[in-house]
Parts: C-alpha cells; sequence; structure tokens
C-alpha cells in the first residue's frame, strides 16, 4: 500500500521534516505515482518496524473515526486499516513459512551429521582393537588412561549437544507449524479481530 511522504511521516510518528530528511540517510525507496512521490508500507516497517507503524495507524484512524462520528454511522469500518491487518498476517505467514522451511533444513542438515558421525565411531570400532593399540598410549600410568576418557568424554558430550539442538530444532518445528495450522485455521474476521 502507498503512502504520500507526509502520510508516511504520520505513520512512522516523526515530523515531515524529520521524514524528509530520513530518506536519504536511512534509504528510504520512494516510487512516483502520477506525478506524487508515494512511499510502501513495506519501507516504512523496514526502516521504523512493524508495531510502530501499526500502533501510529491506528491512532490516525482512531482520531479520523472521532471526527466522523457525526457523519458516518459507528459500525463503518476502515478499508485501509483492514487491508493494512491483512498485510502484517500475510507478511507474519511468509516469515513462519520461512522459518519452517530453514528449520527443516537445520534439522536435515543435523540428521546426517548425526548419521555420519554414528557411520565413523561404527568403522571405528570395527577396526579399532587393532589399530587402537597401536595408536594410544601403552603405559600402565593413569595417564594415558586420563587422555582416552577425557577424549571419550568430549565426545560424548559434542554427540549430547548436538541431540539436544536438533531436540529443540523439531520442538519449535512443530510449534510454527502448530501456528501456522492455528493461523490458517481462522476466518478472515478472526484473523483481523481476534
Amino acid at each position: 500500500m502507498l503512502v504520500n511522504k507526509s502520510k508516511a511521516a504520520e505513520l512512522a510518528g516523526v515530523s515531515r521534516r524529520t521524514f524528509y530528511n530520513h530518506i536519504p540517510k536511512k534509504r528510504i525507496s520512494v516510487i512516483v505515482e502520477d506525478g506524487v512521490e508515494k512511499i510502501d508500507l513495506s519501507e516504512l516497517e523496514r526502516v521504523y518496524g512493524k508495531e510502530k507503524i501499526l500502533k501510529n495507524l491506528k491512532k490516525i484512524e482512531d482520531a479520523n473515526e472521532e471526527k466522523e462520528k457525526s457523519v458516518q454511522p459507528a459500525h463503518l469500518d476502515t478499508t485501509k486499516s483492514v487491508q493494512y491487518e491483512m498485510l502484517v498476517l500475510e507478511e507474519k505467514l511468509k516469515s513462519a513459512d520461512a522459518l519452517i522451511e530453514q528449520l527443516k533444513s537445520e534439522r536435515e542438515s543435523l540428521i546426517e551429521d548425526k548419521r555420519r558421525v554414528q557411520e565413523q565411531l561404527d568403522k571405528a570400532l570395527e577396526i579399532g582393537t587393532p589399530i587402537g593399540k597401536l595408536l594410544t598410549d601403552q603405559r600402565t600410568s593413569n595417564e594415558g588412561r586420563a587422555v582416552a576418557e577425557r577424549k571419550a568424554i568430549e565426545e560424548s558430550i559434542k554427540k549430547e549437544a548436538a541431540e539436544k539442538r536438533l531436540k529443540v530444532m523439531s520442538q519449535r518445528l512443530r510449534e510454527l507449524r502448530e501456528e501456522n495450522e492455528h493461523l490458517k485455521g481462522r476466518g478472515f474476521f478472526k484473523k483481523m479481530f481476534g
């Protein structure tokens, strides 16, 4: 949705002069439509944050609603607010889908890493006895055993950390899927007004 510079400054919660200074400093994209310079709401969200823009939009609409109460019935809702709410919900849904895909990819990577480590461990165990004697310290002192135990503990810790990360990512993926299903199952008015 495109708005003129004055409206954009109002949505950003800054003066027009400050907003005009922010355009080059914060690299805000300006679109010329019918000879009028306009700003896309997504640019405002990028620079000032979605929450701030939505909050200021509601303030502006509330003020306009108070002015228009005498002219319009109270049950009419501004379409711009509904359109903006729809855009925000669509963006949240897209970002949730993107995060789900990222978590799936990371989960698959962790599973593949775990599989490779297990294969290496299995191979090491197959040939471990003869080669292990050659590579390990055969002295009877506790020093050689301590080094071997420390290495075994380090490997165990690494494996546990990878498994924990996998569990956390799996849980987050489940939560995002549930949230996504919840959002998909809701009707238009429930999405808009709770």
